[in-house]
């Protein structure tokens, strides 16, 4: 249950990206190509979709990963 509440709140791109990349089924380049997106942009969606899942898990209203503005 909480899986598909998790899922639920990624967009299509971020889950589309989530699955073939983060899932390991392909690369960010390779998925860039297929969906004819930058591949800046499909690690974009992969930030946002840790970012969006971890504030999920946490419950909380935001959080800074490492490597954003205002984390330590």
């Amino acid at each position: 249950m909480r899986n598909r509440r998790l899922i639920s709140i990624l967009s299509d791109a971020e889950r589309e990206a989530y699955e073939a990349v983060a899932l390991g089924t392909t690369g960010v380049l390779e998925f860039a190509r297929q969906t004819d997106r930058k591949p800046g942009t499909v690690s974009t969606l992969l930030r946002r979709t840790r970012r969006n899942v971890k504030l999920e898990v946490l419950d909380v209203e935001d959080v800074a990963l490492p490597g954003e503005e205002g984390s330590a």
